[in-house]
């Protein structure tokens, strides 16, 4: 009797039943949280800021200043001349034709 019973443990041993170890099923993705939304994008630079960068360009006497669809346009004075100016929803400075 006893080596039935031992020769029995030694097959459960062999295979693995004895130790039944369980294993983490992989995640569903369908089960997983969701990620949060990205932040929505800056409104971009205020009038405060517009009209400093454009000062520290060389622009004077902005005039007319307001914001559009794409940014902000204006006129001001450069190099002598009153011309217009266009700066992105970035910030940039927008070459004129």
């Amino acid at each position: 009797m006893t080596k039935l019973m031992i020769a029995a443990m030694a097959a459960l041993v062999a295979t693995g039943a004895a130790a039944q170890v369980t294993e983490t099923p992989p995640a569903n993705p369908a089960n997983m949280p969701m990620a949060e939304p990205a932040a929505p994008p800056a409104a971009g630079p205020d009038e405060a800021r517009i009209r400093a960068d454009l000062s520290a360009s060389g622009y004077t006497d902005l005039q007319g200043l307001s914001k559009d669809g794409d940014g902000w346009k204006g006129t001001a004075m450069h190099g002598g001349k009153r011309v217009p100016v266009k700066i992105g929803a970035d910030g940039k400075l927008v070459p004129q034709k």
